[in-house]
């Protein structure tokens, strides 16, 4: 299992990814009105993912995950998608196979009825999971990938003030340096719902370090600049999320919360080979 800093904590006693709504909800953390969740599991390495979070998928997200030609790309989608049926259903009291998406004006899953937002990524073996009760939320875990030409894609596609920041780092830096870039304007654009098409470079974040020593995400927010009218870092709050080692992680939010948290979560296994309903 990998080690993560103290600001994630273990599961409550007697939640279970893969237990009922009945067992869950008289157990799940309370979400407050300004507050955010955030759960973490890593992808088991050995064995697939429990049967049950399959069975939740709908048939265009079976679609996708028989199309993976690794089991490992098929496994980290299951858990994903599925595992967010289970969170959503454990907060809202509701049957996990009940929980139903709209897309919203931007393409962006949503639910129809509560005001729950939700967001996941996935990246290297680990899920992360967002629930907020205080507005629209982005995250996003990357892996880190020394073979990765993050060099070009800063080039590219960051803001100047980032280029000018990224180029006065010295070479040990940058790849850390990128990744904690990259996940931070990942998790803005997810928050904002319109995806690449709100434009990296339309907004600045920091590249330094903000999270070195274990404990709760900064107060600060990295969020420094914006020629998006959409994107205001006056009211917005972006923040990175303790990481696992050599991983960025990132939260961000249209407002500041009040309250924000974080699990580990521990995933449940099928034994056998059928146990991917003939995903695999």
């Amino acid at each position: 299992m990998s080690q993560l800093p103290q600001f994630w904590t273990s599961a409550p006693r007697g939640f279970s990814l893969g237990a009922g709504p009945e067992a869950n909800s008289g157990v799940v953390p309370a979400l407050g009105r300004d507050g955010v969740h955030l759960w973490m599991a890593r992808v088991p390495r050995v064995g697939p993912v429990s049967a049950q979070f399959s069975a939740l998928l709908d048939r265009e997200e079976r679609s996708r995950v028989a199309r993976y030609l690794r089991r490992e790309d098929r496994e980290t989608f299951v858990l994903a998608h599925g595992g967010l049926r289970w969170l959503l259903g454990a907060y809202l009291r509701r049957p996990p196979a009940t929980i139903q998406f709209v897309l919203g004006p931007h393409g962006k899953p949503e639910l129809p009825g509560p005001p729950l937002h939700f967001n996941l990524s996935h990246s290297g073996g680990h899920v992360l999971w967002a629930l907020s009760a205080a507005g629209p939320v982005g995250v996003d875990v990357e892996r880190h990938r020394p073979d990765f030409q993050g060099a070009a894609v800063v080039e590219r596609f960051f803001s100047q003030a980032e280029i000018v920041e990224f180029r006065g780092l010295a070479a040990k830096e940058r790849i850390p340096a990128f990744w904690r870039g990259w996940s931070r304007k990942e998790a803005v654009i997810k928050a904002d719902g319109r995806g690449l098409s709100v434009g990296l470079g339309n907004f600045d974040v920091s590249l330094g370090p903000a999270c070195a020593a274990p404990g709760p995400p900064t107060a600060v927010s990295l969020l420094r600049s914006s020629r998006d009218a959409s994107i205001q870092p006056a009211s917005w709050h972006l923040m990175d999320l303790p990481p696992p080692a050599q991983f960025a992680c990132a939260l961000a939010l249209t407002r500041c919360p009040a309250d924000v948290r974080g699990w580990w979560l521990p995933v449940p296994q099928e034994p056998c080979d059928t146990a991917m309903g003939g995903f695999r």
